[in-house]
């Protein structure tokens, strides 16, 4: 007869069940690194970029001082989709155009798609912004000689201008003015470049919480205002949003709590606690309840 240990059950039977326990906890684990490979490789096939989600990590998206669904917002992430061509970004100004097909077109609360780019084409954290508007230079119309830069945007039919100005794009800092024009200035775009460069096409691109100016007129990179953004500089364009989930990332890199939206602290610690903590809990109550109701059963059965 096998000898049993000090609590009066087999060693044998108490090494099967460890056993058995270590190996659930095994196949668990295997069970959910496979569905998060599944997920991942989900992503990368829908998305066709890697890495198929990023984090925002600034406010120059935002639609206002706290954070709103729908909007990209500190701290959100988003889906990057792969652009192959031209035709895959519609940008502000067509959708604004009644007469283009894609008119009315919206993403984040405003007209147009939302790009992610890299700066001037080189390394570093890219940028998501709006694309405003796909701009060309215009060499015939242009005398460099005499500081003479022109331009087209072929998506409207407006050709050798030196400014256009948009209608109806409302920036969202908190100084802008409602009756401020949005102004696209091409003769300063292109004559910018020339210092340092062969004038080129691409996007000009504007964060709706910024100035009233693109991106091309206002944002630097090493000392130089970034270039239009051409196709090949694009990482992909911003499809769809998971609120408040990014701040983790950003928590972990250091940056200060005091940078967010409040109400996206409070929406992270919220779901949560729906997501963690419900789930566990009820799962604690339920394990309680089946081992009173055993020991109820057994108890009986001795009387």
């Amino acid at each position: 007869m096998a000898d049993k240990g000090d609590d009066g059950k087999d060693p044998a039977s108490k090494r099967g069940r460890r056993r058995r326990e270590l190996f659930n906890t095994v196949r668990d684990i295997i069970i959910a690194a496979f569905a998060v490979i599944l997920l991942l490789g989900g992503l990368f096939a829908y998305c066709g970029v890697w890495p198929p989600m990023v984090v925002i990590e600034s406010s120059s998206m935002m639609h206002g001082a706290d954070s709103q669904l729908g909007v990209i917002d500190t701290g959100d992430l988003t889906l990057v989709k792969k652009a192959d061509d031209r035709g895959g970004i519609v940008t502000y100004v067509e959708a604004a155009n009644r007469r283009d097909p894609n008119y009315g077109f919206k993403t984040y609360g405003d007209l147009g798609n939302v790009i992610i780019y890299r700066k001037s084409g080189q390394a570093g954290t890219p940028v998501i912004h709006r694309a405003i508007a796909w701009i060309e230079y215009n060499r015939s119309a242009s005398d460099p000689a005499h500081g003479a830069y022109r331009g087209d945007l072929p998506d409207i039919g407006a050709y050798g201008v030196s400014q256009y100005t948009v209608t109806g794009l409302k920036c969202y800092y908190s100084g802008f003015k409602a009756d401020t024009p949005f102004v696209i200035d091409l003769s300063k775009i292109f004559s910018q470049m020339a210092q340092y460069t062969t004038p080129h096409d691409g996007f000009v691109t504007h964060g709706d919480n910024n100035v009233e100016r693109v991106d091309q007129q206002s944002l630097k990179v090493n000392e130089r205002f970034v270039e239009p953004v051409k196709l090949e500089w694009v990482v992909g364009r911003a499809e769809g949003e998971l609120p408040w989930f990014g701040l983790l990332k950003l928590w972990a890199g250091g940056q200060p709590t005091q940078t967010f939206p409040p109400s996206s602290v409070q929406g992270l610690v919220v779901t949560i606690v729906l997501l963690v903590v419900v789930p566990v809990s009820v799962d604690i109550l339920i394990d309680r309840y089946r081992k009173r109701r055993k020991d109820r059963r057994e108890a009986r059965k001795k009387q």
